[in-house]
């Protein structure tokens, strides 16, 4: 177990990781923040141990990356205690699984900047939240899975702009480091959440305004030029 109790006042109060941690146990947030962003180390929750981490936004959470293992079997999911800064709030993300054939570990990473490569992307770089996650399906223990599904929280703060602004058609994204190029998303948002669904990988996620046009599906509507009576009912069949 690691309790994380530093003198001060939450959020300034940190504990800076000089290496990657493991957590067999729980993980409690008493007083103060983990900042592994700094030096780029995690925290590792493994398949030994409970994974259970305690946190919120009055007693601190993780700022950077977060290890945690999932086992094998249907819908499986877990949270991952991440806050948007150290001075800000926790915005956990989520991370579930359809199903599982091998158990392994998934890697949650959220940055504090824009995507180096987001004027690649087709989100408006003015329109968007400037934050990115990156998420690892571990390849020293990888999952071995059908489909999964990401939950991403952010701050107010983190948008661009920051008030006034509506996510309703926002998209997001995900970049394939060893193709350097962006995909787009099917996805399904709220004030301060992404969810994306049906991912067969992973990679680095952003999420904004879409800026320009993006091809959609083609659209068949049967029958194409129907004849009928008046006072008739006349069903219609569309395909995607």
């Amino acid at each position: 177990n690691l309790t994380v109790n530093n003198l001060g006042t939450v959020p300034v109060n940190f504990v800076t990781l000089l290496s990657d941690i493991t957590v067999n146990g729980t993980l409690t947030f008493v007083n103060g923040n983990i900042n592994g962003n700094t030096n780029s180390h995690k925290v590792v929750m493994p398949s030994t141990g409970t994974g259970t981490i305690v946190a919120s936004a009055n007693t601190g959470w993780v700022f950077g990356s977060l290890e945690k293992y999932f086992a094998p079997g249907s819908n499986i999911s877990r949270n991952f205690e991440l806050g948007d800064s150290l001075t800000t709030s926790i915005f956990p993300s989520s991370a579930t699984f359809a199903s599982i054939g091998t158990g392994g570990d998934l890697i949650v990473a959220y940055h504090p900047a824009k995507h180096p490569q987001l004027v690649t992307s087709v989100i408006n770089k003015d329109t968007c939240v400037a934050r990115y996650w990156t998420v690892t399906n571990n390849p020293s223990v990888p999952i071995s899975f059908t489909t999964a599904s990401l939950s991403l929280s952010f701050s107010i703060a983190a948008m661009i702009p920051n008030s006034g602004v509506s996510t309703c058609g926002w998209i997001a994204e995900v970049y394939n480091n060893s193709l350097s190029s962006w995909s787009v998303l099917a996805t399904n948002s709220s004030s301060q959440q992404a969810s994306v669904t049906n991912l067969t990988s992973f990679g680095d996620f952003a999420y904004g305004q879409a800026s320009g046009s993006i091809a959609g599906p083609t659209v068949s509507i049967t029958p194409i030029s129907p004849s009928v009576c008046s006072g008739s009912t006349l069903s219609f069949t569309t395909t995607a």
